[in-house]
């Protein structure tokens, strides 16, 4: 299956020539186009004012418009954080081979109209909600499990990669019934104060998990298409992030277990602007995790072997 992969365009009303429009790209034929997020900077919920954002959507419009015409094919919308759910449903209203994938399994029968064929490929989509898009466990805002309060500059990789993987491996024995809320709260050293906050997040993260296993394990072999990263893969650098703090994971832990217990055929997502290619090892060996950077405009072909991933960018 070959696909056309955009992400993290971030196309505003000074943009003259839009990052979509690559002819070296466009003249390969695809089985479907995805868009994983962040199409524009900005919408009319979240702009400075509501005008500001609407010369955004009728950009972002503008562009599903220009993919609807273009390409006579499926087109797989996944929302980003600067253009959320509410967002996208209104920047595709209307365009009947687009279809809006959140917390959803898109197959071919959603495209009858297009003569859609994914070859025994079924393509899931989550995305997000609003803007604001951070780890389940907030592990940063607790004193006791702040990569930065023990960290410096020489030894910040170091103290991030190992708190993520504590973090993780907790979130593990928790999803798992393990550990309840206030064994992963004594494991960390989490201050009495902070416990409540800590087992809402535990929650949260609980109802995440199953929302996304839910999706990787239909019959299909499953391309799993999010905006956010899995948690502390090769990418999960967000490039908002200065200093000591841009080593920090930013990615979702719910998404890694996901991926990690469902064996999902392969991940793509964007959102922190790092291109990458990675391995999660699950249930099922590894599986190739992807992320096309920014502006993310990739052509991605999959093969039935999952220890094969074809990736050529612009």
């Amino acid at each position: 299956m070959r696909l056309l992969l955009l992400n993290d365009l971030h196309l505003g009303p000074g943009d003259d020539r839009p990052a979509y429009a690559r002819p070296d790209i466009n003249e390969a034929k695809f089985d479907a186009v995805v868009t994983a997020g962040d199409v524009v900077d900005e919408n009319r919920d979240h702009a400075k004012s509501a005008a500001a954002g609407e010369r955004y959507e009728r950009v972002g419009r503008a562009f599903y418009e220009f993919l609807h015409e273009e390409y006579d094919l499926p087109i797989v919308v996944v929302p980003g954080n600067h253009d959320p759910l509410d967002c996208v449903e209104r920047l595709t209203e209307g365009l009947d081979r687009a279809v809006v994938a959140h917390e959803r399994v898109v197959g071919e029968a959603e495209f009858a109209s297009a003569g859609a064929d994914f070859d025994g490929f079924a393509l899931a989509g989550w995305g997000c909600e609003q803007f604001d898009q951070r780890p389940e466990i907030r592990y940063t805002e607790f004193p006791a499990t702040d990569p930065l309060e023990d960290a410096t500059a020489a030894t910040i990789d170091h103290v991030a990669a190992e708190r993520a993987a504590e973090i993780e491996a907790l979130a593990g024995r928790y999803l798992d019934g393990d550990a309840d809320a206030d064994a992963v709260a004594d494991a960390l050293g989490i201050a009495d104060a902070d416990r409540a906050r800590l087992a809402d997040q535990l929650a949260a993260l609980e109802r995440r998990y199953e929302a996304l296993y839910s999706l990787v394990t239909a019959d299909e072999r499953v391309l799993l298409f999010s905006h956010v990263p899995p948690f502390d893969v090769a990418f999960d650098h967000h490039h908002s992030g200065s200093g000591l703090r841009g080593r920090i994971r930013r990615g979702s832990i719910a998404l890694k277990h996901a991926v990690r217990r469902g064996s999902p055929h392969a991940v793509f997502s964007g959102h922190t602007h790092e291109y990458g290619i990675d391995t999660v090892r699950t249930a099922r060996g590894d599986r190739y995790a992807f992320n096309a950077g920014s502006p993310g405009v990739a052509v991605v072909e999959v093969e039935t072997d999952p220890a094969v991933l074809n990736v050529r960018t612009a």
